[in-house]
């Protein structure tokens, strides 16, 4: 019984086994046409001021990215008089 005991305890101590190792990343085809797109998407708020976009486009490896900001910010001030009472 003693002998179990000690036996057990020899394998408690062990440290865990090594994780599996990582597996490869699966192998996807490559594309048959190059990739090809368009978008542009803009705001343009009359009553804020605010006028903000981007535009791109890609055709195979070359890509064209731009964009526009004209945002109007707010600023206001707080009363900061004020008695301890």
């Amino acid at each position: 019984m003693l002998l179990a005991f000690l036996g057990a305890s020899a394998l408690a101590d062990q440290p865990p086994p090594p994780p599996s190792p990582y597996q490869p990343q699966p192998k996807y085809p490559a594309p048959e046409e190059p990739a090809q797109y368009r978008f542009e998407w803009q705001v343009k708020d009359d009553y804020s001021k605010n006028d903000y976009g981007q535009q791109e486009e890609r055709e195979g490896a070359n890509t064209q990215v731009g964009g526009h900001s004209t945002i109007k910010t707010h600023f206001y001030k707080e009363n900061t008089n004020s008695r301890n009472k």
